[in-house]
């Protein structure tokens, strides 16, 4: 349970968060401030004010999450695909150790990761600059990538 959230690594509460999830599956668990997502004030703006997008995270979600990062856990000592990790080094949503860690077991030769540090959790709604910073690193990862295999 590497990949799981420190507020979930006991057992009593993933089971908790299972039975949320099956007898209440759309019950609010948390919510998350939109400036954990961005340090930009404009981003966190137009986010709050959209109507389709919605900071809370209901026991469905919750238990997806919490599947995901068992399955990856499995499969990523076997992954062998090139691979790029983003990860906003001041983010207070997904701990930065999971990528990590990720990075770290697998197996892929071809694998980069990149903290942008004073970063949150949206890397491409963060300050213009380094919203610039991250698609350029993207953009050049895939150019190096696309060069290798002409």
């Amino acid at each position: 349970m590497l990949l799981i959230d420190p507020g979930l690594q006991s057992s009593f509460r993933r089971v908790l968060v299972k039975m949320a999830a099956y007898l209440l599956p759309n019950v609010v668990l948390t919510s998350l401030p939109e400036s954990r997502g961005s340090r930009d004030q404009d981003e966190i703006k137009i986010s709050q004010e959209d109507p389709l997008k919605s900071c809370d995270v209901k026991s469905e979600m919750a238990l997806q999450l919490l599947r995901i990062g068992e399955q990856l856990e499995v499969v990523m000592p076997q992954f062998t695909c090139p691979f790029i990790t983003l990860h906003g080094g001041d983010d207070s949503t997904c701990s930065v150790e999971a990528s990590k860690l990720i990075h770290r077991v697998a197996k892929s030769e071809d694998k980069t990761l990149k903290i942008y540090e004073l970063c949150r959790h949206d890397l491409v709604h963060e300050l213009q600059e380094d919203r610039i910073k991250c698609f350029t690193d993207i953009q050049n990862w895939l150019k190096e990538r696309l060069q290798l295999n002409s």
